[in-house]
C-alpha cells in the first residue's frame, strides 16, 4: 500500500509540474514511428536503411529465438526440409519471415543482431542462398501453387543476376517450346513490329525458332519485357524445372535456395479441391 501512496504521489506531482509548465507527455518521453504491420515485401527493399528497420524493430522473445536458431539450424545443415510458422493474426509471422529472410541474403545483417541468440549458426553468414519470398496475398487462386515457386525462383535468379550487374542471357526455367508456340500463335499475329524491331522477316524468325529454341526465347522474353503487363503465362514442367534450377544454382554458384511463402493457408484455403493445388 505504501508503494501506491508513493506512485499516486508522483503521478500527482508530474501532472502538476506539466500543468504548469505547459509540458506535454511527448517531452518527456519519445516514442519513434515504426511500422504498424510488417509484410513479406518489406524484405524486398533495396535501400539498407529500410532493411535495417525491418530487422531492428523485430522483438526476439525466447520463444522467437528459439523458432529462428531451429529454422537456421535446418537450413545449415543442407538437408532440406520444410517448415510451417503458425500464429494468430497480427503475431508477426510475416516480420518473422521478413527477418529471416534479410540474415540470409545479406552478411551485414548479422552484425546487426545479437550475437548470444544466434550462437552456432554464425556459420550462414558465409554462405549464399538464392532466398525467393513469395507472398501468396498477391496471387489468385487460378495460379497453380508449384507455377508460383518456379516462376518466383527463375525471377530471383534473374534479379539476382541484374543486382550484380551480370549482363548475361536471362534465366529460363519455364518450357521454351510451349512459350514460343503461345507468341507465334497469340502475340506474333498482333505485333507485326516485333519482327522489325529485331531486323527479321517471318521466314528467318520461324527458322530460328526451330534451329535455335533457346536464342528464340531471350527476344520473346526480352520483346515481352517491354510490355506493362505480359499476356502469356507460362509454363513449367516439373521434371525439367528441378533439373534446370538445379543446374543455375550450380552455375551461379548458391549453396542452396530457401522458400519463403507467405499467407500459405489462406492460398490453400481458396482453391475449392486439392488438386488444383
Amino acid at each position: 500500500m505504501r508503494i501506491a501512496v508513493k506512485l499516486q504521489i508522483f503521478v500527482a506531482n508530474s501532472v502538476h509540474l506539466s500543468y504548469n509548465n505547459k509540458m506535454k507527455i511527448q517531452d518527456l518521453i519519445h516514442v519513434p514511428s515504426i511500422k504498424t504491420v510488417i509484410q513479406l515485401v518489406c524484405a524486398e527493399d533495396t535501400d539498407q536503411q529500410q532493411l535495417m528497420e525491418t530487422l531492428n524493430t523485430f522483438v526476439i522473445t525466447e520463444e522467437t529465438s528459439h523458432s529462428l536458431k531451429v529454422v537456421l539450424q535446418s537450413i545449415l545443415e543442407g538437408n532440406g526440409c520444410g517448415m510451417f510458422l503458425q500464429g494468430h493474426y497480427g503475431t508477426g509471422k510475416s516480420h518473422f519471415l521478413s527477418f529471416l529472410s534479410i540474415l540470409l541474403e545479406y552478411d551485414w545483417a548479422w552484425d546487426e543482431v545479437d550475437e548470444v541468440c544466434f550462437e552456432g549458426v554464425r556459420q550462414l553468414r558465409e554462405k549464399k542462398y538464392l532466398v525467393t519470398k513469395i507472398p501468396l496475398q498477391h496471387y489468385s487462386a487460378a495460379h497453380t501453387l508449384e507455377d508460383i515457386v518456379f516462376g518466383g525462383v527463375e525471377r530471383q535468379f534473374n534479379r539476382a543476376k541484374s543486382q550484380h550487374r551480370k549482363e548475361e542471357q536471362r534465366v529460363l526455367i519455364a518450357r521454351a517450346s510451349k512459350l514460343l508456340d503461345n507468341f507465334n500463335h497469340y502475340i506474333l499475329p498482333r505485333h507485326s513490329d516485333f519482327l522489325v524491331s529485331f531486323g527479321l522477316r517471318d521466314d528467318q524468325w520461324q527458322e530460328m525458332t526451330c534451329q535455335n529454341p533457346d536464342k528464340s526465347c531471350q527476344i520473346v522474353l526480352k520483346y515481352l519485357e517491354a510490355m506493362e503487363t505480359s499476356p502469356l503465362r507460362l509454363e513449367y514442367n516439373r521434371d525439367d524445372a528441378f533439373k534446370k534450377i538445379e543446374q543455375y544454382r550450380k552455375d551461379y554458384g548458391y549453396d542452396g535456395l530457401v522458400l519463403i511463402l507467405d499467407e500459405l493457408s489462406e492460398f490453400l484455403r481458396a482453391k475449392s479441391t486439392p488438386c488444383w493445388f
